[in-house]
């Protein structure tokens, strides 16, 4: 199974997403959410097995097999929302159609295979697509009779299970059906005839929750494989097939939705993990709540409050800072209309110690004298009120006069102690101490200055130090 990608103009370079030694693959199908992430399915035809592989955040998963060791095959894959269903024909006794589903999020498993909706009839060839709102239509091949006699059946996810049918085509010799959706419509169509040679292209389209009934694409003869899908203001309807070994088109306004009716805006909602943090932290944002009633959101815009920016239904952003920061999520309808949410989150930092002083001890021998600086401190109550673990105390020194910026790492002691003896002070009142705590995590305390930043720091464990007497305000 190879892909490209078709980004910015260009076409990316071919990759592998999997390989195997015995059997060919077939339906080999890719579903992508709105932020890019990617999920495929495919079966193999030499073990009747259905996989599936996801990239997520940029990253592939591991291959995942999603059906049972049972003959599965003409297999396929939808996103919407936060869910990912699957869907594929499987022979117990009687071909069934059987579905498994996932988390649209990183590492999500796919839930155990189960039956759509059991029948005393074959089921074939099922087509999935999943709404903004995570709820997946199906819709496949009912064999109510020998050669090839059967009908379209429609289904939807409830939540816990999947409605009971509704028939949507006549009862004849059909194959192939395909369905799209637009918002709160579904645009179906399948081949009616023999295979490889049909009679034409009919359709049936779900428009403002009500099926409005068959109709045929106009010179569709001799087609299979047909496939269809609307514009974004669903007034033009497009239908294509295969036939005598080239590829057709037929377009225009078939059964869309009524003209004239006011666009109805969307609606705004998100939620984050964690819900707060120790800067620095990364946070991941979902807009998967945000709906649009009689269309689709193709724009999610995030200001994160602190100057960063991002777009996409899913995506993850670090604050370097602390704070409480206002969160925007803007999004965008398929007509234009916008909605907007602002949430709060509060980006946490750990704490230096308290009376944090130095006191400085002359050395004399016969031959010269040296400073020593003592430098003491406490333990700070805010970091177990934090709940963390310190692990580690650093000691930073800087010359009298000079700014905060200035200060350099001069030693290290553990979580468990309280003084560090810096043998290099030079001369008495040379430098002032400050320190700063890390945890076990690898979050450190910044060095606050005088007006609450915090003051970037470059670690320089080779430093030297020195001293002076006098003990620094608590900030």
């Amino acid at each position: 199974i190879s892909m490209r990608i078709f980004s910015g103009g260009i076409w990316d370079e071919p990759f592998q997403v999997h390989s195997w030694t015995t059997g060919d693959c077939d339906c080999a199908r890719v579903a992508v959410t709105l932020n890019g992430d990617i999920f495929t399915s495919w079966w193999v035809t030499s073990t009747y097995r259905v996989y599936s592989r996801a990239r997520i955040w940029g990253d592939w998963e591991p291959v995942a097999q999603i059906s049972p060791a049972a003959q599965a095959k003409f297999s396929d894959i939808a996103v919407g929302g936060n869910a990912v269903f699957a869907v594929w024909t499987q022979k117990d006794t009687i071909y069934q159609v059987y579905y498994a589903r996932r988390n649209a999020t990183s590492g999500a498993s796919w839930s155990t295979p189960q039956i759509v909706r059991a029948g005393s009839d074959n089921q074939e060839v099922p087509v999935v697509e999943v709404d903004n709102n995570s709820i997946a239509h199906v819709v496949y091949i009912l064999a109510v009779a020998k050669g090839g006699i059967g009908e379209v059946r429609y289904t939807h996810w409830t939540g816990t299970g999947f409605t009971s049918t509704a028939k949507i085509s006549s009862t004849l010799l059909l194959h192939y059906p395909s369905l799209h959706s637009r918002g709160s419509n579904f645009y179906c169509c399948w081949q009616e005839g023999a295979s490889g040679n049909g009679t034409g292209v009919f359709y049936n389209n779900k428009i403002d929750g009500s099926w409005r009934g068959i109709g045929f694409a106009p010179n569709s003869a001799g087609c299979t494989y047909p496939d269809v899908a609307v514009n974004a203001s669903q007034s033009e309807v497009y239908f294509v097939w295969d036939s005598g070994g080239e590829i057709w088109c037929n377009m225009g306004a078939i059964e869309g939705p009524s003209p004239g009716g006011e666009n109805e805006p969307p609606t705004a909602d998100f939620a984050f993990t964690p819900s707060s943090g120790i800067y620095p932290v990364e946070i991941a944002f979902d807009a998967s709540a945000c709906r649009d009633p009689d269309g689709v959101i193709v724009q999610y815009s995030w200001n994160f409050g602190d100057g960063g920016r991002a777009s996409g239904r899913m995506v993850r952003h670090t604050y370097n800072r602390w704070g409480t920061f206002s969160v925007s999520l803007t999004v965008q309808d398929d007509q234009g209309a916008t909605a907007n949410k602002i949430r709060n989150i509060e980006i946490l930092r750990l704490f230096q110690p308290l009376s944090i002083s130095w006191t400085t001890h002359k050395d004399e021998s016969l031959f010269q004298t040296r400073y020593v600086n003592q430098v003491t401190w406490t333990r700070n109550p805010a970091n177990d009120a934090l709940g963390v673990q310190i692990v580690l105390h650093r000691v930073w020194r800087k010359k009298a006069g000079e700014s905060d910026v200035a200060y350099r790492l001069i030693g290290e002691v553990s979580g468990n102690s309280y003084d560090f003896m810096d043998k290099d002070a030079g001369a008495k009142d040379t430098y002032i101490y400050t320190v700063t705590v890390r945890d076990d995590q690898g979050h450190e305390s910044p060095i606050v200055g005088d007006v609450g930043n915090p003051i970037l720091v470059r670690p320089m464990r080779n430093s030297r130090p020195l001293s002076r007497r006098g003990k620094l305000p608590v900030r």
